[in-house]
C-alpha cells in the first residue's frame, strides 16, 4: 500500500517520472491530506475496500487523486476506465 501512495505521488509531483506526462503535467494532483500523509490515505484504503492485488482507480479520469474520486478495483476493472478507450468509444 505504501508503494501504491509513493507510486501515485510521483506520477503527479516529479516532472522525471516517466508517467509525469499523463498526471502531473495534464494538471492530476493527489488531494493535500494523502500527499502529507500516507496514514491518512492508509486509513482511508482501509476503510475503502483495499486488498492486496486491488489498483487505486480515479472514477472521473480528469479528476484528481481524492477520496470522492477514487475506489480500489482489480486489474480489469481498472484497465476498462483509461482515457484512450473513453476516446476510442466517442469516435465511434
Amino acid at each position: 500500500l505504501y508503494r501504491v501512495w509513493a507510486a501515485m505521488k510521483q506520477r503527479c509531483t516529479n516532472p522525471r517520472n516517466k508517467d509525469w506526462p499523463f498526471y502531473g503535467d495534464r494538471g492530476i494532483r493527489v488531494c493535500q491530506e494523502w500527499c502529507e500523509s500516507y496514514t491518512a490515505f492508509r486509513d482511508w484504503s482501509l476503510a475503502n475496500g483495499y486488498k492486496d492485488g486491488l489498483e487505486i482507480d480515479r472514477q472521473d479520469n480528469s479528476g484528481h487523486y481524492e477520496p470522492a474520486n477514487c475506489r480500489w478495483v482489480t486489474h480489469q476493472k481498472n484497465s476498462q476506465n483509461r482515457r484512450s478507450r473513453w476516446r476510442h468509444r466517442l469516435k465511434k
